[in-house]
């Protein structure tokens, strides 16, 4: 005699995508978006020319909580002449980052948009990466003058 198949509890079934639903909606709530911060910069626009004093150093944008993909993406930045300015990065267990531009002495230089996933992590090898890589890895640019 054959065993009948379980029956399904429609009603659990219901409780718990419910649930996930809920939990899910909660955990892309609190993931946000990236904060621009520096002047005429947005997601849209961020070519605006920056100036800074030399010794300054200036929040220029924040990346919220990154969910682990193949390939994904992480916005940052990398200057053409770290003696000039230089690109420090915090970021947090969790993935999130705040990303600072910090002038060390007067001259220009370019600051480039980069996915963190493409360039050298290392800082030194960062700046030893020569310029043309960079810009053929830059997602938008802007020039930077330390007074």
């Amino acid at each position: 005699m054959p065993v009948p198949a379980p029956r399904l509890n429609l009603r659990a079934v219901r409780v718990l995508v419910s649930t996930l639903s809920l939990l899910a909606a909660a955990l892309l709530a609190g993931c946000g978006s990236i904060a621009y911060h520096l002047p005429g910069h947005t997601a849209q626009q961020h070519t605006a020319p920056l100036q800074l004093a030399s010794g300054q150093h200036l929040l220029a944008l924040e990346t919220p909580a990154r969910l682990p993909a193949p390939g994904g993406f992480w916005l940052g930045l990398a200057s053409e002449n770290p003696a000039i300015v230089s690109v420090e990065s915090r970021d947090s267990a969790r993935g999130a980052s705040a990303v600072s531009l910090v002038a060390h002495r007067p001259g220009e230089t370019v600051v480039h948009y980069v996915n963190r996933f493409t360039v050298p992590r290392d800082p030194a090898a960062l700046a030893a990466l020569p310029a043309s890589e960079l810009r053929a890895l830059s997602l938008g640019a802007f020039p930077v003058t330390v007074r």
